[in-house]
């Protein structure tokens, strides 16, 4: 029963890292070309577009999923609740800085360093759950550059638009996409 459930949870779930890891990514280099050529950071907005395509395009993977395979299992549910409760506090994040927008403060940042810790530190708990290595390292990669980055701004080190982008491909790439590869590819092997 758990080697099924582990082979059903990584075929889903190799595909959902892979859809998030590159939509991400997408998203990343799509902003900086805005905001680099229109020199204007209203363009920062378009990094709504992640969970505007992403939470849908996962509830119809997560439907097919079901359909195909069965009812969900304990550890698939507290996998949900897992990246729920990260979409909930990257929600709260969203609002706390919107907040200070209307009050004239620039605090985006933080929505970019929040990413890194808490998408980091969901994706290396995610990977504990499922077992799978190269995803608990990813996510303490993410978690350790998003702790570096926000030592940087308190101290007063300025943070460009293309190092953020570079360091936040780089750790989208290492949570998501190369563990959704991984999984696939242990999935394919498993089968033949």
């Amino acid at each position: 029963m758990i080697e099924s459930t582990k082979r059903r949870f990584r075929l889903s779930d190799g595909n959902t890292l892979l859809m998030w890891g590159y939509l991400s990514v997408a998203v990343c280099v799509i902003t900086l070309c805005a905001v680099i050529y229109a020199q204007n950071n209203m363009w920062n907005f378009l990094w709504f577009l992640i969970p505007a395509i992403g939470v849908p395009c996962s509830i119809i993977m997560d439907k097919r999923a079901e359909i195909k395979c069965g009812t969900k299992t304990y550890l698939e549910g507290l996998s949900s609740r897992l990246w729920g409760f990260l979409g909930l506090a990257q929600l709260v994040v969203a609002i706390v800085c919107t907040v200070f927008m209307f009050k004239g403060i620039n605090i985006w940042l933080l929505m970019g360093l929040m990413s890194f810790v808490l998408v980091g530190f969901a994706a290396s708990v995610f990977g504990m759950i499922i077992k799978e290595n190269s995803m608990i390292l990813g996510g303490f990669l993410s978690f350790a550059s998003g702790i570096a980055l926000t030592g940087c701004r308190m101290a007063g080190v300025p943070i460009t638009n293309l190092a953020f982008a570079i360091l936040f491909i780089a750790a989208f790439a290492v949570m998501f996409i190369i563990p959704g590869h991984i999984l696939n590819h242990k999935v394919k092997t498993a089968s033949k």
